[in-house]
């Protein structure tokens, strides 16, 4: 079983996006001696979780983001340390690609990095929007950067009710590109996205959203002049992706470790498990599992009870469950399955 850690190297950023998770978290620089600590912690977990079956001949995924990765001093000293465990983690990095040039791209090539994931949310217009004047054009050129030094390449959008019918154009800016891959995610209403009003889509909205996706994933099929491809296989998506469905592996598969050390089972379903700097993450991950196993196995008395999907979808994005529905399993609210007493999959 394939594992990804999520590593939030950081809180700074160069932006201000008004739909971000990060909250008023105390912004901390991490010292080498705790750079060194986590990694050997890292390893720890692994060894010490037999359910990973790990291996010297596996590597472990690991994903540096932010706040900005890129932001941070110590970043370059970072990855170095990173490439020097390259026996066995593989490392990936999320960003907002205003801040890569060709310096940094060369840095990365020559680290043997697994791909660079930037975000863009929406065409120039409602991107800048959300993140800031100019922001767009200076993604794009990040994007490009990256392709001409030939690193694999993604594109993350998140889908809010005011820009998830954009999703067009940034496939398109995305394949004009080369990007190698753009996929998407449903925004969950914490931190800055709850206080800003950024709502989740809803039903209605979800199914509109996972049609235009597919749409969008035929037309880059049948194409002849990109290589661009759009993924669906996030919560929900395999209605319309022809995919078996996806299922939350948060603190099963996932952890994310936040700059202060604590321990999430993913940035999204922000509930503290324990912190990396006072206890082995072996024992905080079985505490991750324990606890999600109890936010979604009482679906009696819900739609899930008699769904079809209900072992191998486990109620959608528990992530978005948990944020509009606190401390009480529930659907995944975007779910159009079983409402109003049908059983309709799709309208296609």
């Amino acid at each position: 079983m394939k594992f990804l850690f999520q590593w939030h190297i950081t809180e700074k950023c160069n932006l201000n996006c008004v739909h971000c998770y990060q909250e008023n978290i105390p912004r901390i620089d991490l010292s080498e001696m705790q750079i060194e600590s986590v990694l050997n912690s890292f390893k720890e977990c692994l060894n010490n979780s037999p359910d990973i079956n790990f291996a010297r001949s596996d590597r472990i995924q690991l994903n540096i983001t932010g706040g900005e990765p890129f932001y941070v001093s110590y970043f370059p000293k970072l990855i170095e340390k990173i490439s020097a465990c390259s026996d066995w983690i593989n490392f990936g990095i999320l960003c907002n690609g205003t801040l890569i040039d060709n310096e940094v791209a060369v840095f990365l090539k020559r680290r043997n990095i697994r791909f660079v994931q930037v975000s863009i949310d929406g065409d120039e217009e409602i991107h800048d929007q959300i993140r800031g004047k100019g922001s767009f054009n200076k993604s794009l050129k990040g994007l490009e950067i990256l392709r001409k030094n030939n690193i694999f390449s993604m594109v993350s959008f998140t889908a809010n009710r005011k820009n998830y019918q954009t999703f067009p154009a940034v496939v398109k800016a995305s394949s004009s590109i080369g990007v190698n891959k753009v996929w998407a995610d449903r925004i969950v209403p914490i931190g800055n996205a709850e206080s800003n009003n950024m709502q989740t889509l809803s039903e209605m909205e979800t199914e509109d959203f996972f049609r235009i996706m597919r749409n969008e994933k035929m037309r880059l099929q049948k194409s002849w002049f990109t290589k661009t491809t759009v993924s669906m296989r996030r919560a929900l998506q395999f209605h319309y992706a022809e995919l078996p469905p996806y299922k939350c592996t948060a603190a099963k598969r996932l952890l994310a470790l936040m700059p202060d050390g604590t321990v999430f089972p993913c940035r999204r379903y922000p509930v503290a498990i324990g912190n990396i700097f006072t206890e082995p993450l072996s024992n905080i991950r079985k505490n991750g599992i324990n606890i999600m196993s109890l936010s979604s196995k009482d679906i009696a008395g819900t739609n899930c009870e008699h769904c079809r999907y209900k072992i191998h979808c486990a109620g959608g994005a528990r992530c978005i469950s948990y944020a509009v529905n606190p401390g009480k399993y529930s659907p995944d609210p975007g779910c159009w399955i079983g409402r109003q007493g049908n059983d309709k999959e799709r309208s296609v």
